[in-house]
């Protein structure tokens, strides 16, 4: 069974969201505040918000700003302004 991978590029940062489950994000420069409903992070490119349920880190590299993110509901994204919701 394929995978279906979505995937951003926006300047300096890269978003994918396998399956809308999994959502791999590079170029995160700090994780303002986490929960299991809620990410705010800042991004080489401006703020990114991810909502949803069950959210948790499965990887968190603050070197390179890689951070891997788990869900469990099915995700979707839009750009608004200088931010990106994924919700």
């Amino acid at each position: 069974m394929d995978k279906e991978m979505d995937t951003i590029i926006l300047g300096g940062h890269e978003i994918k969201i396998s399956d809308r489950r999994e959502i791999f994000l590079t170029g995160i420069k700090k994780i303002s505040s986490f929960d299991n409903e809620e990410f705010l992070l800042e991004s080489n490119m401006g703020i990114i918000l991810i909502k949803g349920s069950g959210l948790e880190i499965l990887r968190l590299d603050t070197h390179d700003g890689n951070v891997k993110i788990n869900a469990v509901e099915r995700h979707v994204f839009e750009e608004v302004g200088q931010t990106l919701l994924i919700v």
